[in-house]
Formats: structure tokens, sequence, C-alpha cells
């Protein structure tokens, strides 16, 4: 089986924060999106991800991604807007591309995905959902 995404260091983020967090839910029925066993929800959080510039020093560059959390707890009583995080088994990686119906290609785009959430606290421990 081929890999289709890899870990992520998140040491290397100048700020990662949390912009909405939201069920990510089937666009037909409305349905949240499960795991295969139906045990944890997938829920989908907005995140700004800063990192050092690698052509301007002291400047940062940054970015909006969609994390798809898995996570049997619901998160949104846990982080809200504006929220410094980092995540559990946070990875990234690539969709394959492919020719739609209408002969269009789909596809090739990036994904992010994580199994938990914490905020990210200036001293001791952050608080978490899984």
């Amino acid at each position: 089986m081929p890999i289709n995404s890899v870990p992520v260091d998140q040491t290397a983020f100048a700020k990662c924060m949390i912009v909405a967090i939201e069920p990510k839910n089937d666009r037909e029925t409305g349905i949240q999106f499960t795991d295969r066993d139906g045990t944890k929800r997938k829920w989908s959080a907005q995140v700004v991800i800063s990192m050092p510039s690698r052509w301007e020093a002291g400047k940062t560059e940054s970015e909006v991604v969609a994390v798809t959390l898995t996570i049997a707890d619901d998160p949104t009583g846990l982080v809200k807007d504006g929220d410094a995080v980092w995540f559990d088994g946070l990875s990234v990686g690539v969709m394959n591309p492919e020719q739609g119906d209408n002969g269009r290609i789909r596809g090739g785009r990036l994904f992010w995905q994580a199994s938990g959430i914490h905020v990210r606290q200036s001293a001791g421990a952050g608080k978490r959902a899984e």
C-alpha cells in the first residue's frame, strides 16, 4: 500500500491559531462523517499556520488550512476562535488527481488530518480533545 500522507513537524510553526471548528458533514445528507467503526466523529478545523519566511529574515508567511480531526469528543467546547493550538498526529498528504465524468481533473490537492487538538498555553499543560 503506498504512503499517502506524512507526519508534520509542528515545531517549525511560528504560530498555529484556530479560526473556526465545525462538524464535517456530508453535503447531501447533512450527517456528520465518522470513522469506519462509527466511534469517532470528524470535524473541520480551520487554522492559520505561520512559519518563518524562507526568503526574508524576520518575516513570517501564513496560510489558512483545513485540518480534518477524527476524534471521539466534541472539541468545540475546548477550543475557541483565536486560540493557539497544536495537534496530535498531524499529517499532510496529497489527494490523487482523477478525471471526473465531465472531463475535468479533480484532486491533486493537499489534505491535513489529525487525531487530537490542544490549546497551547504559555505555561503548563494545555486542554485537550481526543
